[in-house]
């Protein structure tokens, strides 16, 4: 019977803190960009423009539909081909998985917006002292960062 060595493990407890802190990071910067790109792309789907909703859709459907790893492994070694110089590995998983959240968040953001019904706007103006559209606009944008966070945190409804 084999039996577990723990202090072997401990050896390599430094290179592991490291990696998690790696980890983290690329996570943090990852999000961070994808939700601000996802942002965009879910007001370009909502656009009254047919070309930059379409144009938007299909990022959102190709991106979807390309597994992480075959993002990640295409970022690190294809497009340094394609752009003519190499990028770290740092570099390469933040642009890889601030593309592939991007597309999700996008979605989470423009079913935000899709959301807010008539009467939430009626209510916000009625309850606001200034402008009809401010109240109304501020009233959106709430709501949109709530119902964002909240399907981003994994809750059903807002």
């Amino acid at each position: 019977m084999t039996e577990w060595r723990f202090d072997e493990a401990l050896r390599y407890l430094p290179f592991l803190l490291q990696g998690i802190k790696i980890t983290f990071l690329i996570t943090l910067v990852s999000i961070s960009i994808g939700a601000a790109m996802g942002l965009l792309i879910a007001l370009a789907r909502s656009s009254r423009f047919r070309f930059v909703t379409a144009a938007a859709g299909f990022y959102v459907d190709v991106l979807r539909a390309i597994p992480v790893l075959v993002l990640l492994v295409w970022v690190f070694f294809v497009m340094p081909i394609l752009i003519g110089y190499s990028l770290t590995p740092f570099v390469s998983g933040v642009v890889a998985l601030s593309l592939y959240s991007s597309a999700y968040l996008a979605e989470v953001f423009r079913a935000g917006i899709r959301s807010i019904d008539l009467l939430a706007n009626d209510a916000a103006s009625h309850l606001a002292s200034g402008d009809r559209e401010d109240a109304s606009s501020a009233r959106k944008h709430v709501r949109l960062f709530v119902q964002g966070l909240c399907s981003c945190l994994g809750h059903r409804g807002v």
